[in-house]
C-alpha cells in the first residue's frame, strides 16, 4: 500500500502518463494481495479502494487546480473525484476480467 501511494504523492502533473502508472502501480498492488493472501484482500477491499482513491483525489485536485486555474475549483475538485474512482474501478475491471498483461 506504502508503494502505491507513494507512486500517487510522486506525480506533479496530471497525464496519460499519470494515470498509466497510477494504474499499473494499482494493479500491481492488487495482484499481489491477492496472490498472496487472498482472504486478507477480501476482508480489507473496502478500506483499500477508500483510501487509494481518496489519495488520488488528494493528488488530483491540487494538480487540476493548477493547471485549469479558470475552472470553477468545485468543478474541478468533482473531476478529481471521477478519475480516482474511474482509475480504481479499471483495476477492479482489469482484475475479474481482463485476459491481457495491465501494461497493455
Amino acid at each position: 500500500m506504502t508503494i502505491v501511494l507513494n507512486q500517487i504523492d510522486k506525480h506533479k502533473e496530471l497525464n496519460e502518463t499519470t494515470i498509466i502508472s497510477l494504474f499499473l502501480a494499482i494493479t500491481e498492488f492488487q495482484y499481489a494481495l491477492i496472490s498472496q493472501c487472498k482472504k486478507s484482500f477480501e476482508a480489507f477491499t473496502a478500506t483499500i479502494e477508500s483510501t487509494i482513491k481518496k489519495e488520488m483525489e488528494t493528488v488530483f485536485h491540487p494538480m487540476l487546480l493548477e493547471q485549469h486555474p479558470a475552472y470553477d475549483p468545485e468543478s474541478l475538485r468533482v473531476a478529481a473525484v471521477m478519475l480516482s474512482w474511474g482509475i480504481y474501478a479499471a483495476t477492479l475491471d482489469w482484475q475479474q476480467n481482463s485476459k491481457v498483461q495491465a501494461e497493455e
